[in-house]
């Protein structure tokens, strides 16, 4: 098996990876994590940048905090139709200050992830105080080419803390990221309720441009059971209406370690197909569940188990998550201890993942997507490691986690096919890049390169199109490159060695 790539290499602490890949080129992908800039420093965002599909990244970008003094937390990222990329998260004085301040807020960047727009304030703390309603945003983005085309949701929910009762809540902007509307997701007769503390809704839009979002509930006056709800929404999040996914007493853990999050998903060849992906201890051990719809939420399927290890082996899975591609493949991953030696949480794990063809009925064979088991670290008990992320595009499965084998918790990557075959990936940049000298820039014409041993280049406009390439250069120190032909604008310039790739961004006048 290849070799997994430590995407983050922080000598401190990285977790809640989050990637994202332009729906208009499979070649363009952002991940983005928390992480340390040094022991002294709060929490920030750290992001990196792929144009060629994850065979190399850029160097390691920060997002800026909004206050000097604050920390960061749980990015999400999504595409805009024409490229624009937008990475939502917390900003604030951390948990123990007194009074706590801060928000959610937006990042946005025009040319592909290279820089950012500074932060747009999507709610803030002082809304309503008690209530701590910043904790895990996600962000979801319509591009269905409706009338609520370029609505960007982001949702969040009361965080640990908070007075009863608790909400999930969500933010809606229908004016590119500017301005946000801030309300609370659950209605009258589907509340969330005072007995579930933190009650996380997993958004998504459909191709049609319908909003859905999960979350669940415990009101036994409103419902005997615990149950699952799904909001939805055709009018651009104007009003809801709400309907039960399920409702259960099996699902949960013992365990207060497990990382019990779930995930919501609409299928892009099928608007009407929804899927919940989910923990179940319905065996006995935690395994991975998923049920779907295909009437819209209307109905529901079954439980469906998607792990394959033997049935109550002493094993407990978390960590999931999901993704289909445009064509309705879908694959399923999360972290997995069969090979691990006791049924508890604090043993040895792999990244594992299940892919179903679209159409099908049954998830091919599980595979590991990890390249060794990797043994338990007590940091793994702590907050920051709550999930990782999956994108499934063009038949490959791109997926980043969190794992401790380089003695502290970093992010890591694979490439793969959905038979869970590793593919290339040449070494990513590392934050201390040999230099390359770009003159001048901006030019009307002309671009000369200046490194060292320069063996190939690939230009990409704003949105991350490849448009020109040249490879086989013979270690050349300096290069110069005609672009009189091309438009005024921004464009990115992948510059490769024979051990190392830096992307350097060039304006054409």
């Amino acid at each position: 098996m290849a070799q997994n790539l430590n995407i983050s290499e922080g000598a401190v602490f990285d977790g809640e990876p989050y990637i994202s890949i332009n729906p208009n080129n499979a070649n363009h992908i952002v991940v983005g994590w928390m992480g340390f800039e040094n022991f002294t420093e709060q929490i920030q965002i750290n992001y990196r940048v792929s144009l060629n599909g994850g065979i190399s990244w850029s160097a390691t970008a920060t997002l800026p905090h909004v206050q000097a003094g604050y920390t960061a937390a749980d990015p999400s990222i999504a595409f805009g139709e024409d490229g624009t990329v937008f990475i939502a998260a917390i900003d604030f004085t951390g948990r123990d200050s007194n009074p706590i301040a801060g928000g959610v807020y937006l990042y946005v960047s025009q040319d592909g992830g290279t820089t950012f727009n500074a932060p747009i304030e999507v709610l803030n703390l002082d809304v309503a105080p008690d209530k701590l309603l910043i904790d895990r945003p996600w962000i979801a983005v319509d591009r269905s080419g409706t009338g609520t085309h370029g609505n960007i949701y982001i949702t969040s929910v009361t965080g640990e803390g908070a007075t009863a009762p608790y909400h999930p809540y969500i933010s809606v902007s229908s004016d590119g990221g500017s301005t946000f509307q801030l309300q609370e997701l659950d209605g009258t007769g589907w509340l969330a309720g005072s007995s579930i503390p933190i009650p996380m809704p997993t958004p998504h839009v459909n191709t049609a441009g319908k909003f859905y979002a999960i979350y669940p509930s415990y009101v036994p006056s409103q419902f005997v059971l615990p149950q699952y709800v799904l909001a939805s929404s055709t009018n651009g999040g104007a009003t809801f209406e709400y309907s039960r996914v399920f409702a259960s007493t099996t699902t949960g853990s013992t365990s207060s370690l497990p990382k019990t999050g779930y995930l919501c998903r609409t299928n892009p060849a099928n608007a009407a197909h929804i899927i919940f992906v989910y923990l179940t201890n319905a065996h006995e051990d935690l395994d991975i569940a998923m049920r779907e719809s295909l009437d819209g939420g209307a109905t529901w399927s079954n439980e469906q188990r998607i792990n394959d290890d033997p049935i109550a082996n002493d094993r407990m899975q978390d960590l999931l998550w999901a993704d289909f591609d445009t064509d309705g493949d879908l694959v399923i991953s999360w972290r997995d201890r069969r090979n691990g030696t006791n049924e508890t949480y604090e043993t040895a794990s792999e990244i594992w993942a299940a892919f179903r063809p679209n159409g099908a009925t049954a998830f091919e064979p599980n595979f590991q997507i990890t390249d060794q088991t990797v043994a338990y670290d007590d940091v793994l008990a702590n907050a920051g490691n709550d999930f990782m992320s999956i994108q499934l595009q063009d038949d490959t499965i791109h997926t980043v986690w969190g794992d401790v084998r380089a003695n502290t918790l970093n992010i890591w990557y694979q490439r793969s096919q959905t038979d869970g075959t590793t593919l290339g990936i040449e070494t990513i940049a590392s934050t201390a890049l040999p230099e390359v000298i770009v003159f001048p820039n901006p030019s009307e014409t002309e671009f000369t390169l200046h490194g060292d041993a320069i063996i190939a280049y690939t230009i990409y406009n704003a949105s991350g199109k490849e448009l020109k390439t040249e490879k086989d250069l013979p270690e050349i120190d300096t290069l110069t490159i005609d672009m009189s032909a091309f438009s005024t604008g921004t464009y990115f310039i992948e510059i490769k060695s024979p051990t190392s790739t830096t992307t350097k961004k060039v304006l054409k006048k």
